[in-house]
């Protein structure tokens, strides 16, 4: 049954990509890719896997808690092991899921087969993992966050594992689909791939404090 929710409209969409870079956001962002690039020159293999887990996690989501350092270990371990089905996530693009939504279901059901669900799955790991998959596997991966579904009025699982984030992959889909032409295009940026210029609309209007507009908080100006 499909995750019920209240469509985005091009006002809001673009009122909150152009905040979001008036917020200063950006910069962290390029000094993450920046960082992450530096990464590319170690070999490939765990010590490359292990730091850019550790750069991602570093990179706050608000009200998010960084993972143990075992987990991060863990994880990096995990993804050492399957390398193999990684590189074949690698290679998804953004058009290729955009035009048939089972290309998305279907690398979800292989992520869900390597990190399969457990007692401690939970916001933490879902935020951090599909951070990872964005930023270290291929931008076609949409990130999720309680902010972002807070902006669809998505109400979040009790166990938020890969069955919760399909559904999500979904709605981003869906969304991006019907405003592709009429303003993501015209909001995304270069260095980003559209999937993420959503993303940084969803997470801008759900990140907003509750109550009436402050004045001098520039997402409100």
């Amino acid at each position: 049954m499909p995750l019920p929710y209240t469509p985005l409209t091009c006002d809001q969409i673009q009122s909150a990509v152009d905040k979001d870079l008036t917020l200063g956001n950006f910069k962290d962002e390029l000094a993450l890719k920046d960082a992450l690039k530096e990464l590319t020159w170690l070999p490939a293999g765990f010590a490359r896997i292990l730091s850019q887990t550790c750069l991602v996690d570093a990179w706050e989501v608000p009200g998010h808690q960084a993972l143990p350092l075992e987990d991060r270990i863990r994880f990096a371990r995990r993804v050492e092991e399957h390398g193999l089905v990684f590189a074949d996530l690698g290679s998804l693009t953004p058009d290729q899921w955009l035009l048939d939504q089972n290309v998305m279901s279907a690398a979800i059901d292989k992520l869900a087969v390597v990190f399969p669900a457990s007692p401690h799955t939970g916001e933490r790991q879902l935020i951090f993992w599909t951070k990872f998959l964005h930023w270290c596997v291929s931008g076609a991966f949409p990130m999720w966050s309680p902010s972002a579904c807070k902006a669809l009025k998505v109400e979040i699982a009790a166990d938020s594992g890969w069955a919760m984030y399909k559904e999500w992959a979904e709605l981003v889909g869906e969304h991006v689909r019907s405003h592709m032409q009429c303003c993501l295009r015209q909001r995304q940026l270069p260095t980003e791939t559209v999937i993420r210029t959503f993303d940084r609309a969803a997470y801008g209007i759900g990140s907003r404090p509750p109550g009436p507009p402050d004045e001098n908080d520039p997402r409100f100006t």
